[in-house]
């Protein structure tokens, strides 16, 4: 096998989601998605000199000034398709300052990313089910940063 330290982040990423994949179809996994919320935390952190730390299942940004962050993040299989964010409502407010979210294509480019203040992304999300249906439109609600070319912009540095 070829030394992995010469190929790009995007190509081992790409490597790893076919071996996730055959795993999963011989009953060995249940899920192949394992990678895609650490990467969004790797992303962000470097993009925005965040710390990241995992306590209890839950993994906490904290930004230079004290703010929390919590990451969401999804992998979506079609070109332009909306990534639906559960339980968006439950995010505690009273635990995190922010939400940062990110979508990713099935080939691991960047299809877009945001932070938002989690009172933002509770009001956006559905009152019947607490679901957040990131779409390109949510990138232009006021009080949205739009990550995406930072967020891409990291992943590049590979």
């Amino acid at each position: 096998m070829d030394n992995l330290t010469n190929l790009h982040l995007t190509d081992v990423l790409a490597l790893q989601y076919n071996v996730m994949g055959e795993l999963q179809r011989r009953g060995v996994s249940r899920s192949i998605s394992k990678p895609v919320g650490q990467l969004a935390e790797y992303l962000f952190s470097g993009a925005v000199g965040w710390t990241v730390a995992r306590s209890g299942g839950v993994t906490t940004a904290t930004s230079a000034k004290g703010s929390r962050i919590r990451i969401r993040s999804r992998r979506v299989a079609a070109r332009d398709a909306e990534a639906n964010f559960t339980a968006i409502d439950e995010i505690d407010d009273e635990s995190f300052d922010w939400v940062a979210l990110a979508v990713f294509h099935q080939n691991w480019a960047v299809c877009r990313a945001a932070v938002m203040p989690v009172p933002l992304a509770q009001s956006l999300a559905d009152p019947e089910n607490g679901r957040l249906a990131f779409s390109d439109t949510i990138l232009k609600v006021e009080g949205v940063f739009d990550a995406t070319e930072m967020v891409t912009r990291q992943l590049a540095r590979g």
